[in-house]
């Protein structure tokens, strides 16, 4: 049943793009839930040297429950994306905020993915099992630092690359991260990662320019995860801000470098939660 379709056959469903109540069908046998988190924020780019770096993907959780074993009502949270970090006039632009955390009650939490805590180092993905903190090294599934790379999740969501040509990495279930912004005046920058590939598809970098282009917005999934916003491009004026990351659970671009002022980091897509009833 993974994350990527609706179960077959269901008696009813559900979806929750924002907090609020489910309420039990009285004829309800067996619930089945699957949520992400929001995304987390890109950086804002800053004036010639420091690039913003991309938020990293929500991760994905699921759970199949008895009915009886519920209450008559459940309370939804849905995670709110990360709000991106400004551009800067000076070297470092500003941090952005991590995303919320998705939960059906106090039966299922997914958590939200991280904007970086540093200007420098990409943001390690949400797990599954806790929540992203935005830490300044991104981690691998076998807990390696990745410090240049983005890296695939599986439910996780994807850590966000360092490296401006490095594109946003994918997922397979879990949220994607988005692209860095450019780390020249001179250049594009990366692409956000997308659902099930390592590398690009999300949203598109921004080219340079004057002003330099805007990083494209991750694209919405009804079946999975959205995917990365792209990252701003570089300009020898205004750098372009970061592309905002699909809902649910991708993570927003980094603002690219520009000579007067950096630009924005995209938002974080929004969480999801999506309830079948038998």
């Amino acid at each position: 049943m993974s994350g990527s379709f609706a179960p077959p056959s269901a008696a009813g469903y559900q979806v929750f793009t924002s907090s609020g109540t489910w309420t039990k069908p009285a004829n309800a046998t067996v619930v089945y839930a699957q949520e992400w988190g929001g995304g987390g924020a890109g950086r804002g780019g800053g004036n010639t040297t420091t690039k913003g770096i991309a938020g990293s993907g929500a991760s994905f959780k699921e759970g199949i429950f008895l009915a009886s074993a519920l209450p008559s009502s459940v309370a939804i949270t849905v995670g709110t994306g990360g709000v991106g970090g400004l551009g800067a006039s000076g070297t470092t632009g500003g941090a952005g905020t991590n995303g919320g955390n998705s939960s059906f009650g106090s039966f299922l939490t997914a958590y939200g993915g991280g904007s970086p805590t540093s200007a420098s180092t990409g943001a390690a993905g949400a797990s599954s099992m806790a929540a992203s903190t935005g830490a300044s090294t991104a981690i691998n599934p076998d807990s390696s630092a990745a410090t240049t790379t983005a890296v695939q999740g599986f439910y996780n969501g994807a850590s966000s690359p360092s490296g401006a040509s490095n594109p946003g990495g994918g997922s397979t279930y879990g949220g994607c991260s988005g692209g860095t912004g450019a780390a020249s005046t001179t250049t594009a920058g990366g692409d956000g990662g997308s659902p099930g590939a390592l590398t690009g598809g999300g949203g598109t970098g921004g080219t340079a320019g004057t002003p330099g282009g805007n990083g494209g917005n991750g694209a919405d999934s009804t079946t999975g995860a959205g995917s990365g916003g792209g990252g701003g491009g570089g300009s020898p004026t205004i750098g372009g801000n970061g592309g905002n990351g699909g809902a649910p659970g991708g993570g927003g671009g980094g603002g690219g470098i520009g000579t007067t002022t950096g630009g924005s980091g995209g938002n974080g897509g929004r969480g999801e939660v999506r309830i079948w009833w038998w």
